[in-house]
């Protein structure tokens, strides 16, 4: 009984010490701003507070970054201003990424394939040039495939998933995925 004891009170001042950590990042972060230029708006979807910046005048061009750790329209910063000379450029920050809201569900592919499928109809409101990053790629190309026409050119940058997108995810894939929702060690790694 002792050894189980031991046990569970080591666990238990773990869990807490990574709750505490949690809390103090949590808190000592600062707010996160847009560092692009131009006019900085939220557009709703069924999944929150979109954000985007738009700049520029011409035809529309649309910036989707990638979904890895860490990703915004800050990705863009390099391209936007430079572009927003020749075209009027919208960068948006996909849910649960940059400015955007972070809603405590699970973000799948048609989510995303949605939110932007809202944007290109609803906030540009024409045919736009897009330039994509990793998975986001994959959306855009199954978006312009259920939509013909609704960009005019599209590039990608390192795209991916392009193929996965059918796949149902391994096992080991869910074992991580569950593991990284849990409340205190999702939050933590």
């Amino acid at each position: 009984m002792k050894r189980r004891t031991k046990a569970a009170l080591g666990a238990a001042s773990v869990l807490t010490g990574m709750y505490a950590a949690n809390k103090l990042i949590y808190k000592s972060t600062p707010k996160l701003e847009s560092v692009l230029d131009g006019d900085k708006k939220y557009f709703n979807t069924k999944y929150g507070q979109t954000f985007y910046v738009k700049n520029g005048d011409g035809e529309p061009l649309i910036f989707v970054h990638g979904l890895a750790s860490g990703m915004s329209s800050f990705m863009w910063r390099k391209n936007f201003e430079e572009l927003a000379k020749h075209f009027t450029v919208y960068a948006i920050d996909l849910p649960g990424f940059g400015k955007s809201d972070k809603k405590a569900i699970i973000y799948k592919p048609y989510m995303y394939i949605d939110v932007l499928r809202t944007f290109a109809k609803d906030v540009v409101g024409e045919p736009a040039y897009v330039i994509s990053s990793g998975q986001s790629s994959a959306y855009i190309f199954q978006l312009e495939y259920e939509n013909p026409g609704m960009f005019k050119k599209i590039v990608t940058v390192c795209p991916t998933g392009i193929f996965e997108l059918s796949s149902p995810p391994a096992l080991n894939q869910k074992l991580l995925s569950f593991s990284l929702r849990t409340p205190i060690i999702g939050t933590f790694a």
